[in-house]
């Protein structure tokens, strides 16, 4: 059973703003919206381009912190400036001597309001993903512990923050919008990533290849060289799961035909939870 409180939050936000855009104008909504997506914009790229860029022309590797250091500060700096900008903008164009002030507010105002509501719906969908997706690669690694199907201890639960993710996921069509522009949470790589990680486990290993869902994934011989190179070897031993996600030979692996569209639509909650579920404790009917 999925969770959709992220989608119960951003209906509330979308119906408050749309409100106070009737009440209040939409000036402010307005100019918050343009500079967040100026910012989440400046982060995307960020992603995207800084490490190559830094590689190519400055001969600089750049970890994945140092790439999420930069991005935000000038992502922090471009939102404060922009905010100023589109502020000073907005209130010309929709003061009461301009064209646009009859869009200002009343059902119009809240029409409009819909466009930063959708940017605040991004930003927290994209951290639901984040977080889930961190939550379930520890869950997947903690199953994959050695000895794990020996040990008496209690198998932890599902994380409940991957149960959000996967409940913003259930919306149709959200995840195929949202996996271009997330950095982290694109569903081939981390399943990806999940797949070097539980195939550490020979029982884990075992049980995927027993599965029809996973049998064929968990067959290829990609995943043994993935797990041979040297900086998924080190993001493993560290328990880096962002640069595990992150690393370009994995990503490189995942988006190949063969694989893609499998690692894209599998469900890796049911397979976790049934390993789990295969490691608790058989119960013996006691004799009467």
């Amino acid at each position: 059973m999925t969770d959709f409180t992220p989608i119960f939050i951003v209906v509330l936000f979308t119906v408050i703003a749309f409100v106070s855009a009737m009440k209040h104008g939409v000036v402010k909504l307005l100019s918050s919206g343009c500079a967040a997506t100026l910012a989440l914009g400046i982060v995307w790229a960020g992603f995207r381009f800084l490490p190559e860029l830094a590689s190519e022309h400055m001969d600089i590797e750049l970890t994945w912190k140092a790439v999420a250091g930069v991005s935000a500060g000038i992502a922090i700096v471009v939102y404060f400036v922009a905010l100023l900008i589109f502020g000073f903008f907005f209130k010309a164009f929709f003061n009461p001597d301009g064209w646009f002030h009859r869009l200002a507010d009343g059902i119009p105002g809240g029409i409009i309001s819909l466009f930063p509501s959708a940017v605040v719906a991004v930003f927290l969908f994209t951290c639901v993903r984040i977080a889930g997706t961190l939550q379930e690669l520890n869950y997947a690694a903690s199953l994959s512990q050695d000895g794990i199907s020996e040990s008496d201890r209690r198998v932890p639960p599902y994380p409940f923050s991957a149960d959000w993710r996967n409940g913003i996921e259930d919306v149709p069509m959200l995840a195929s919008l949202l996996d271009p522009i997330d950095p982290f949470s694109k569903r081939r790589n981390r399943n990806a990533a999940a797949m070097v990680i539980m195939g550490q486990s020979a029982p884990f290993r075992s049980h995927l290849l027993s599965q029809p869902e996973t049998a064929e994934l968990a067959d290829e011989q990609e995943w043994f060289a993935l797990r041979r190179d040297k900086s998924i070897k080190k993001a493993l031993e560290k328990h880096d799961r962002v640069g595990l996600v992150l690393d370009p030979n994995l990503r490189d692996v995942a988006s190949k035909s063969e694989f893609a569209r499998d690692l894209r639509t599998l469900k890796l909650k049911r397979v976790l939870t049934g390993f789990a579920k295969s490691l608790e404790p058989k119960t013996t009917p006691t004799p009467e």
